[in-house]
């Protein structure tokens, strides 16, 4: 279980580090070293405000700026601002059953 929440809370601070415009660092979607579960918790809490903080922020512009990333197996990709907060809320809704909130404050404040 520990291995299981240490991947999503690499992977989410990896695509936080895309959205910053900064490198991850990461060579492997995997936790080196396992946390406890409160730790985890309190861990995978902080990087979910900072998406959700992330997605509020969002001018309409930056909505639409494309992210140019590249994967830590050294593919690259690009998305918009706005997509990467729409797959983290839906991720998130289903791997913690929460609702894809960032997604739907995207959508309602679009014209």
């Amino acid at each position: 279980m520990a291995s299981i929440l240490g991947h999503v809370h690499v992977v989410d601070l990896i695509w936080k580090a895309h959205l910053e415009g900064r490198p991850h660092g990461s060579t492997s979607r995997a936790v080196e070293k396992t946390m406890g579960l409160e730790a985890s918790r309190d861990a995978q809490a902080e990087v979910d405000r900072w998406y959700v903080d992330c997605a509020d922020g969002l001018s309409d512009d930056a909505h639409d700026e494309v992210v140019d990333f590249r994967f830590v197996d050294g593919g690259t990709g690009a998305m918009p601002k706005a997509t990467w907060c729409c797959t983290w809320s839906t991720t998130r809704s289903i791997t913690a059953d929460t609702s894809p909130i960032c997604c739907i404050r995207w959508v309602r404040g679009r014209p």
